[in-house]
C-alpha cells in the first residue's frame, strides 16, 4: 500500500495531489479518479460547486528513498501545507 495526499483549495478552486513515491507517478489515473469522486461527492452535498476545480499533480516536492516512509511524507506534507495557511 502507498500513501498520496490530495488537498482541496477552496479559494483557489483546486485540488492538489501529493506523491512522495516518484515511481508510483503511474497512479495519476487513480488520482484523476479519486479528484473526480471527490468533486461528485461535494455537488452532491451540496458543499461546493466543485465542477470548476482543477486537479493540479503537485511535482516539486520532496521525495521517498525508500519503500516503506511514505506515511511519513503525509504527514509532514500536511504539516507544511497547514503552516503555509491551506485552505
Amino acid at each position: 500500500m502507498h500513501w498520496h495526499l490530495l488537498v482541496v483549495k477552496v479559494a483557489e478552486k483546486k485540488i492538489e495531489w501529493y506523491n512522495s513515491m516518484p515511481t508510483a507517478r503511474s497512479a495519476k489515473p487513480y488520482a484523476m479518479d479519486v479528484a473526480s469522486a471527490l468533486k461528485e461527492e461535494m455537488v452532491s452535498r451540496g458543499i461546493l460547486d466543485a465542477t470548476e476545480y482543477e486537479l493540479v499533480i503537485v511535482e516539486d516536492q520532496p521525495q521517498q528513498k525508500t519503500g516503506y516512509d511514505c506515511g511519513i511524507f503525509m504527514v509532514k506534507y500536511m504539516d507544511l501545507l497547514s503552516r503555509d495557511g491551506c485552505d
